[in-house]
């Protein structure tokens, strides 16, 4: 009798996390309760069909330290993270993106954009965006609350780097009032 072939493991797709997915999923901010399950489920899938890249400094992990509550560590954003920090050398969940720090881009990887939507994406953001960029598949950069990625969105666009909302549509109406306080 022949040895029984395994079947062959699914590929697992690359994916940038940002912190505000994880702050959500915890469901403490009210703000962010009508979408905490959608974060909450969406990590699960990152967990189950993904892997997590961020960068071989660190400051993407640190983030995520610096923002999750340090005493509880029962939400799923905690949970998300804990699982994070447990893979990170196991190349099958997670991958480290070298990037440099730059004066003026914050990071060399950083994409060769327009300088109004350079000067618009904020410096603790950068990092995510310079992953994706330095990454060879160029992953998504999953996102969930903070609406400014919605105009940031076609730009990037342009040099090969994804956004994926969680709920773009949830998300849309607090960047137009944002930007119509803007423009007053």
């Amino acid at each position: 009798m022949a040895p029984r072939k395994r079947p062959a493991r699914q590929s697992r797709t690359p994916i940038v996390v940002d912190t505000n997915v994880l702050i959500a999923a915890n469901a403490l901010d009210p703000e962010w309760k009508p979408i905490a399950s959608l974060c909450a489920n969406r990590l699960q899938s990152v967990m189950d069909s993904n892997v997590v890249c961020s960068d071989t400094l660190g400051l993407i992990l640190a983030e995520y330290a610096n923002n999750l509550p340090s005493r509880s560590r029962s939400g799923f954003g905690d949970m998300f993270f804990l699982w994070l920090a447990r893979n990170r050398f196991n190349a099958l969940y997670s991958h480290a993106v070298k990037i440099t720090p730059a004066d003026v881009s914050g990071f060399h990887e950083f994409p060769e954009v327009s300088e109004e939507l350079a000067a618009s994406i904020d410096p603790s953001d950068r990092k995510f965006v310079a992953v994706a960029n330095a990454h060879p598949q160029k992953p998504p950069i999953l996102e969930a609350t903070d609406s400014k990625w919605i105009g940031w969105k076609g730009g990037l666009a342009e040099v090969g780097i994804t956004i994926d909302f969680v709920d773009e549509e949830f998300l849309r109406p607090i960047y137009e009032r944002k930007i119509g306080q803007l423009g007053k």
